[in-house]
């Protein structure tokens, strides 16, 4: 198998880190892991939830850019605009911009 584009793998990289600071972050709202401060907010817990399964979503996609799958760019692209919606709406949600982004 050969390796990936320079560009994939950087791609591919940031997927990961991404997905693996989306899966603390999910964990967090969802009260499951506690770093800090605990959050509070309505709706906290089915926005952790969906952050959770954006942070899976995300480490697929960096394994699809690492292994050249084809679904790898559009999966990519689909989860990344998911992934601008959830910001914001844990932003709201929390009142915390830090929390969101």
């Amino acid at each position: 198998m050969r390796p990936p584009p320079i560009g994939v793998a950087v791609l591919g990289f940031f997927a990961l880190v991404n997905g693996l600071g989306a899966l603390i972050i999910g964990l967090r709202l969802m009260g499951i892991v506690t770093f800090g401060p605990a959050e509070t907010g309505s709706g906290l817990f089915f926005w952790g939830l969906l952050t959770f399964v954006l942070g899976i979503a995300y480490v697929a996609v960096a394994w699809g850019a690492w292994t050249l799958r084809i679904w790898a760019w559009t999966f990519g692209m689909l989860i990344a605009i998911l992934g601008i919606f959830n910001a914001v709406m844990v932003t709201l949600a929390t009142g915390n911009l830090g929390t969101g982004l």
